[in-house]
């Protein structure tokens, strides 16, 4: 080997030196930062009762840490991935599951410098897409208000998401985001839980039926539920079917008009004019269920005319009683 080799090989060994030398010095300093990082979402944690988890710690990579923490109905999971470098762009998240387990599509985004507010959203969010507006109740839009970060929101229909530039820091702004995110993952299920007002009747947020209300009238249970639909939640009121209860779905119109004729005994006798309480809204019956599907979310009072006029043709729990 000649001194030519043994000088490149120097050269080599020297610079790989230098890179080693570096990286370790990159790991020294963003042991630090990531370390602060995860010890104010530890006390994030403790200040939401949530749970930290944290992913693997590895020198010069992200840190992955998601916060789950529980709000009312609502599961929601903050998550930042903490950069190797403090000034290395990040950006916060927050994101929660439908409670009802469908919710309104939409995106909505910062509202620019001279751009007028727009009616029925928060004053610093303007609508990018779908129907934003449907999405904030009164609640929402006072929290969304409050938060001094610009947002942008989205929802696939399935869960909801905020985000914003930065690896957030402020216990605060965590946790008024939480509030946030849960208060729009529990769109229509505020609704729904008001129909517990009704007399014997309990909000149940978690059963086989998913969220709902269940009413006892003596035997005879009438849940009150939501299930997706192409435009969002639909209402309806079920009972348990009866051994050999027709097969029917008839659309009832505004006045209780009913499209087609309702099948013998599926409608007790005197409760006719329920039907018109009930209205406009469409009466199913299959082997397993009779159900009423509202077009709207049901008012109280068509809460209670559904009662009436399911209990008297729904099943016992746990009764096979035959349909008369």
């Amino acid at each position: 080997m000649g001194p030519e080799w043994i000088v490149i090989g120097m050269v080599v060994a020297t610079l790989l030196g230098g890179v080693g030398a570096a990286a370790l010095g990159a790991a020294r300093r963003a042991s630090p930062y990531q370390d602060a990082m995860e010890r104010r979402w530890t006390e994030a944690a403790a200040h939401l009762g949530g749970r930290l988890e944290v992913g693997t710690r590895r020198a010069l990579e992200p840190r992955e840490l998601r916060l789950h923490v529980e709000r009312d109905d609502a599961s929601v999971l903050a998550r930042l991935k903490v950069p190797v470098s403090p000034d290395a762009e990040a950006y916060t998240y927050a994101e929660a599951r439908f409670v009802l387990g469908v919710g309104p599509r939409f995106v909505a985004q910062p509202r620019t410098v001279g751009e007028p507010p727009e009616d029925g959203m928060p004053v610093p969010l303007r609508t990018g897409a779908g129907d934003a507006r449907a999405a904030f109740t009164r609640e929402a839009r006072a929290l969304a208000e409050a938060i001094g970060r610009p947002l942008t929101i989205r929802s696939d229909g399935a869960r909801v998401e905020a985000l914003w530039h930065g690896a957030e820091t402020e216990l605060a702004i965590l946790d008024a985001v939480v509030a946030l995110v849960a208060a729009l993952a529990r769109h229509g299920a505020d609704h729904l839980r008001g129909l517990s007002t009704l007399d014997d009747a309990t909000y149940e947020p978690a059963s086989d039926e998913g969220p709902r209300v269940r009413v006892r009238q003596g035997v005879v249970d009438v849940r009150f539920l939501v299930r997706p639909g192409a435009d969002g939640a639909i209402y309806l009121a079920r009972v348990d079917a009866r051994p050999g209860t027709p097969e029917v779905e008839v659309a009832v119109a505004e006045g209780g008009a009913p499209a087609r004729p309702i099948p013998d005994g599926l409608v007790a006798p005197g409760l006719e004019r329920e039907l018109a309480r009930v209205a406009p809204a469409t009466l199913v019956a299959s082997e397993r269920h009779v159900e009423l599907v509202f077009a709207e979310p049901p008012s109280l009072d068509q809460a209670k005319a559904a009662v009436q006029l399911l209990r008297p043709i729904g099943a016992s729990a746990g009764s096979q009683g035959a349909f008369r």
